[in-house]
């Protein structure tokens, strides 16, 4: 299933040019969602007729301001359950095929003591979200290209926004710089103003979140267009030794014994032969002993809720037992803690992190971004542009073939 949304500040629909432009890229894209910041012109029966021809209806339009409203948002029918509408951004919750989501486009006031008024409403993020918008504030120095430097006071409370929300700028393709002054020489300023963002929440429920900066034509900002998609294929994964195995003592063991059996050959072929026989071994011995960390740190929470439950209930005579029963239940529960640890803390490979508290949410957290950003979601084949995964792994296949 995939989810696309449209966002672009289009500095005026009361040109046919700039029609013309947003009907041909709502038409190629398809987008579920629509956002549109800065239309200048009324919506009007004529807006209506136009963008019925492409299935959508208008949902909402933030307040009224001389004659015109700053925002507009339009989505394909029956998708959007209910709304928020504010100054600077407009929230839609949407139901597809029983999975739930809500997405905000967002056009930020020019000063950042206005949009501290944004960054107080917009927050406290429940459920999968994505936001999508003109932010009219840059993160740092990098995304600016000529003009003076930013305000640091207006980037630092953007980035302590997202932050304080637990939310991550989604992996993105086309240009770097998504609005332009226009002017030439050294009067010539980029500026990224228009992004995209998702939470946690997000993150866990998609397989892929990403968006891409459309073509720059009749405004000074380019479009963008976000994607959630999540897909049934199957990931092979590659075999990896985790550091956590190493806390049981069959571990060592049998990886000197399956070392110690012996191999006949030259030194390169008994090195490879011996990896390659360990690596089925240890596989196995994951499979059908180890067993999964995060299934046995349930099971053990179990154990012990369960003896703490008796412990309410026992005579005086059963308490010695089971107060043993519960400090050993402890023992094996902060062992697979532990574990759990160790595992997500070498998935995330933060090799830079102290040790102390355990951060396993964290750490889980900072795989799903690595995994977001490293996976391929579209490929050009032959001169064709395809987000469709099962064309994708067909054409590396046949690569590495």
């Amino acid at each position: 299933m995939k989810v696309s949304s449209f966002f672009w500040n289009v500095r005026g629909l009361g040109n046919h040019k700039t029609v013309e432009m947003l009907i041909s890229l709502l038409k190629l894209h398809k987008p579920l969602l629509v956002f549109l910041a800065e239309p200048m012109v009324p919506y009007t029966d004529v807006f209506e007729v136009i963008f019925k021809s492409v299935n959508m209806h208008l949902v909402a339009t933030s307040p009224i301001v001389n004659k015109a409203a700053k925002l507009w948002c339009l989505s394909v029918p029956n998708l959007v359950r209910n709304f928020l509408v504010n100054e600077q951004f407009i929230s839609v919750t949407c139901h597809l095929h029983d999975k739930c989501f809500s997405f905000a486009g967002v056009y930020g006031a020019t000063t950042y003591v206005a949009r501290r008024v944004l960054w107080r409403d917009l927050s406290s993020f429940i459920g999968s979200w994505c936001i999508m918008g003109d932010f009219n504030v840059v993160l740092s120095v990098d995304d600016c290209k000529g003009g003076v430097a930013p305000n640091q006071v207006s980037c630092n409370e953007f980035l302590d926004w997202i932050n304080t929300n637990d939310l991550s700028c989604m992996p993105f393709t086309g240009t770097c710089y998504t609005w332009c002054n226009g002017r030439r020489g050294l009067h010539r300023i980029h500026r990224k103003l228009d992004r995209a963002l998702c939470n946690e929440v997000c993150l866990d429920e998609w397989d892929s979140c990403t968006y891409q900066v459309l073509v720059k034509n009749c405004s000074d900002h380019s479009p963008i267009l976000t994607s959630l998609a999540s897909n049934s294929l199957k990931k092979v994964s590659n075999f990896r030794f985790f550091s956590m195995w190493l806390q049981d003592a069959s571990c060592m063991k049998l990886i000197h014994d399956s070392w110690a059996n012996k191999v006949v050959g030259c030194p390169m072929f008994i090195l490879h032969h011996k990896l390659k026989r360990l690596k089925v071994e240890l596989r196995d011995w994951n499979k059908n002993s180890f067993g999964n960390v995060h299934n046995a740190v349930l099971l053990k929470q179990g154990l012990l809720l369960g003896i703490q439950q008796n412990l309410e209930t026992a005579s005086m005579s059963d308490i010695d037992g089971l107060l043993c029963q519960e400090r050993i239940a402890k023992e094996e529960l902060d062992q697979a803690l532990h574990c759990q640890y160790l595992f997500w803390k070498e998935r995330a490979k933060m090799l830079w992190f102290k040790d102390g508290d355990r951060n396993t949410a964290f750490f889980h957290a900072v795989v799903k971004r690595r995994n977001n950003f490293s996976g391929i979601h579209r490929l050009r084949i032959d001169n064709v542009v395809t987000e469709d995964p099962t064309l994708i792994e067909e054409h590396i296949l046949d690569l590495n073939g």
